[in-house]
């Protein structure tokens, strides 16, 4: 508010000095000026001011401008160098302190201060409703640029990348991930975070080899156990993908059933009931009709590979129809064979 009224004073100052050098401009060339004509300039000026403070000024610029005043000297810290970790026992507002960091870091960009701002913003995401994920990488990568080859700054890079990815590893992290281990071989942190997102993401080869390199450094310890848990359950849900990688279902038409309807066809637990594990809506346009399910259709984890499945289809006529307009549900059992998993089911009529 002193910055504000600071502000008022001073543009009023100026119009009383633009207007007291007009009137004795007009002194000097003999123009009479009445007082009105003196003091209205300054009126109408002081009214701009106070309208433009009032209503023109976007909502929140006064906590901007408080913010760089207070929170400049602890953003002036960052940029400097000191840990965000040094700032924890001061009570400090995190809007404030993105404010003020940011808008130093457009006049000094540092990289500490860059890898300060994306930490900020990535708390900013945990402890509020805002998602901040995606300028958390944006500062991170800023970060990265002015230092490229501190392992650091190339580790919070992939780990923001992956937060901003649901967890999940993508092909900057990996990149940024393996550069650090052919820097750094031994380096369990990079190891860990490339295992713990490939399972995220269900990119079980990454996460296999990961796990086998920590417990090759690992192998007679405290961590031993768990790596070798996490080892064995990656190598199960890889042979559950490899296994279920692909299911053909061959739909066929019986008399009365017209071409332009809808089908569902699903896979669940043979016995099972409510949701399916994996389903797909599609047009019946021709038949024979082989439909194959893919990874992407399965609406749950993959069951055990032993697990009896049954494959299902229900038909309803035009393309627009749902579940409930559908004919009654036609089953068969799943069976492997050695182009792997299929089933050949017969539709009826509604």
């Amino acid at each position: 508010m002193i910055i504000v009224l600071g502000f008022v004073v001073a543009t009023f100052a100026v119009v009383l000095l633009i207007a007291g050098l007009w009137r004795r401009e007009c002194r000097r060339q003999g123009v009479p000026v009445r007082p009105h004509v003196f003091w209205f300039p300054a009126l109408i000026g002081l009214v701009a001011v106070m309208s433009f403070l009032t209503f023109g000024m976007q909502q929140g610029a006064y906590r901007l401008v408080s913010d760089f005043h207070e929170y400049a000297p602890h953003a002036q810290q960052l940029i400097d160098g000191a840990p965000l970790e040094s700032l924890n026992d001061e009570q400090l507002s995190l809007f404030g302190l993105i404010h003020a960091l940011q808008d130093k870091l457009m006049r000094e960009p540092t990289a500490p201060g860059w890898d300060a701002l994306s930490k900020l913003y990535r708390q900013l995401t945990d402890e509020t409703d805002l998602d901040a994920s995606e300028v958390a990488v944006a500062a991170a990568e800023n970060a990265y640029v002015l230092n490229a080859s501190d392992a650091r700054a190339q580790m919070w890079l992939a780990q923001t990348l992956i937060m901003a990815n649901e967890g999940k590893l993508e092909p900057r992290s990996r990149q940024l991930i393996e550069q650090v281990i052919e820097q750094n071989p031994d380096y369990d942190g990079a190891w860990l975070m490339m295992a713990m997102a490939a399972v995220q993401g269900k990119q079980y080869d990454d996460a296999e080899r990961a796990f086998g390199e920590l417990l090759a450094r690992h192998g007679d310890d405290r961590a031993t156990e768990l790596l070798q848990r996490s080892l064995t359950h990656v190598q199960n849900e890889k042979r559950k993908q490899a296994h279920f990688a692909s299911i053909r279902i061959t739909v066929n038409a019986a008399a009365g059933v017209a071409m332009g309807g809808t089908l569902f066809v699903a896979v669940q637990k043979a016995g099972g009931a409510g949701m399916p594990l994996a389903a797909r809506r599609l047009l019946l346009d021709h038949v024979p009709l082989t439909v194959e399910l893919k990874p992407g259709d399965w609406l749950s984890d993959f069951p055990d590979v032993d697990e009896p499945l049954v494959a299902s289809v229900r038909y309803a006529s035009g393309a627009d129809a749902s579940v409930s307009d559908t004919s009654a549900k036609v089953e068969t059992p799943v069976v492997a064979n050695a182009s792997g998993l299929s089933a050949s089911l017969t539709v009826s009529g509604p």
